[in-house]
């Protein structure tokens, strides 16, 4: 986007303006966010996000160590253009380069941990209310490939495309706050929007056409259909639903033949596939709802506060109290 010599505030279409102190609109800045804190511009992403169900957003090297909590309402799409950076989800870093994308399309607790100076990402985060309607099935291979592989790099051409798009976004969204008449209002605003899903769908598309299976043509056998199936199931559920009996009737099999399969293909049993879960599910409460433990262990099905801790210990190495504090000191 280019410079003009008067310094101005992008906002998103309707963005009322505050009276405190004379501060611009309470929207995403859309490029150049030297003039203005990074931490202060996230928290613009979210009014955006509740008014008009996504936001675009420029990011810098200053993201450095900010960490964010995406508790699996919302869908992060990312396109590194410059530079470098490393991420860490959960326990799992990832690094990302030039023309590397990034989809975050579950609950995670998401921090950058580094940034080069010249480091630049086109993000665009948006609710799933409005990239996904009701009779919008995301493919469930998909779904799995994209929460085991994060980071997709992409060919220059490809990268070229997304940028392409993203500024026409900007550019649009610009003129629609500028704009004056109200049918152009009407028209640039369902513009942005598909544009804004036009290049979360690209994201998406890329990720779909590097899945192995789809790749050869090959077509999923029935037991990692289940395996699909149940995964995608104890992602929604698992709050809720704890007991492998509740899955096992989801899918129309035996507890036992879950168990076996799932023991085959990954190296987990369904329960440890449970626990595996229900521990990331806590993370987000304790850290990001900052709920008590027993609280925790009531919303996860735990009978107490003991036997959800063991469990915790288990899959982390360390007390929920200690992994508190832990990620409190990050």
């Amino acid at each position: 986007m280019k410079k003009t010599t008067k310094k101005t505030v992008t906002k998103a279409p309707g963005t009322k303006t505050s009276k405190k102190r004379g501060r611009k609109p309470t929207a995403v800045k859309l490029a150049e966010l030297e003039s203005s804190k990074l931490p202060e511009s996230l928290l613009y992403m979210d009014d955006v996000l509740s008014q008009y169900g996504f936001a675009p957003l420029v990011l810098d090297s200053r993201i450095a160590k900010v960490r964010r909590l995406w508790d699996g309402t919302r869908t992060l799409c990312l396109l590194c253009t410059k530079g470098e950076s490393s991420f860490i989800m959960d326990s799992t870093q990832y690094k990302i380069r030039e023309n590397d994308v990034l989809i975050v399309d579950t609950g995670f607790i998401l921090e950058c941990v580094s940034a080069s100076r010249d480091f630049r990402a086109s993000v665009i985060v948006a609710n799933k209310s409005f990239l996904f309607s009701p009779t919008f099935i995301q493919p469930i291979d998909l779904y799995y490939y994209i929460q085991q592989r994060a980071v997709l790099a992409l060919s220059g051409d490809e990268a070229r495309h997304l940028s392409e798009m993203f500024e026409i976004l900007c550019n649009k969204m610009e003129k629609h706050n500028g704009s004056t008449f109200f049918n152009q209002d009407i028209f640039n605003s369902h513009i942005v929007a598909q544009l804004a899903k036009t290049f979360c769908y690209e994201l998406f598309n890329q990720y779909s056409q590097h899945i192995p299976l789809r790749q050869s043509g090959e077509k999923l056998t029935s037991r990692e259909m289940f395996i699909l199936r149940f995964l995608a199931l104890l992602d929604q559920k698992v709050s809720s639903e704890r007991f492998l009996n509740y899955y096992a009737e989801a899918l129309e099999i035996t507890p036992q033949y879950l168990t076996t399969i799932l023991k085959a293909v990954t190296g987990y049993s369904a329960n440890q596939w449970v626990h595996i879960m229900a521990c990331e599910k806590a993370k987000h409460l304790m850290l990001g709802q900052r709920k008590n433990l027993l609280l925790v262990a009531k919303e996860l099905n735990y009978p107490d506060q003991p036997s959800f801790s063991k469990m915790f210990k288990a899959q982390t190495g360390l007390t929920p109290i200690k992994y508190r504090k832990e990620m409190s000191k990050r």
